[in-house]
């Protein structure tokens, strides 16, 4: 069962959400697909954005709470709790420390919800340190830039996994 977290992609909302977007990847991004089409949808995800950066704090006790409620409804339906922070941006999610509900200080929602024992985390990334490092389970999204298609030729060397999207 997949949990995702669907921001206001790229600067849409004023912060930057996707430092390693490249013109095609904002041109091209999935926000704008399906529902993400809808106005009701794009104002909620700026809502979320703006949540996240100026209220930090709050918007992690409810963060929380949604991926807690993620784990729940997977044990009901005997499925596996999948994780993607990361549905229409690439932060740093594993570098992003917040207090929980119970007073106690994490170092991140991986470290709150540890991979495997609660939730199987996992991402796609343009950043190819994130993609090298593997600080969750992330796969590199390759870009048309010729930079990006280097660092997706050395990271496919070492293993990482590699999307590719075609039009």
């Amino acid at each position: 069962l997949t949990g995702i977290t669907y921001l206001a992609h790229d600067k849409t909302s004023g912060f930057n959400v996707c430092n390693d977007a490249t013109p095609g990847c904002s041109r091209e991004c999935l926000d704008y697909a399906g529902h993400g089409s809808m106005e009701p949808t794009q104002i909620a995800r700026i809502k979320r954005t703006l949540f996240l950066f100026q209220h930090r704090a709050e918007y992690f006790l409810q963060a929380e709470r949604e991926w807690e409620s993620l784990i729940r409804q997977a044990d009901r339906r005997k499925l596996i709790p999948v994780g993607r922070p990361n549905g229409t941006s690439d932060l740093p999610w594993e570098c992003m420390p917040f207090t929980g509900k119970s007073g106690r200080r994490y170092g991140s929602l991986m470290e709150r919800f540890p991979d495997g024992r609660d939730i199987f985390w996992m991402d796609y990334t343009k950043n190819p340190t994130r993609a090298r490092e593997q600080p969750y389970n992330l796969t590199f999204s390759r870009a048309e830039t010729p930079i990006n298609q280097a660092h997706a030729l050395e990271l496919l060397e070492q293993g990482i996994n590699i999307a590719v999207v075609f039009g």
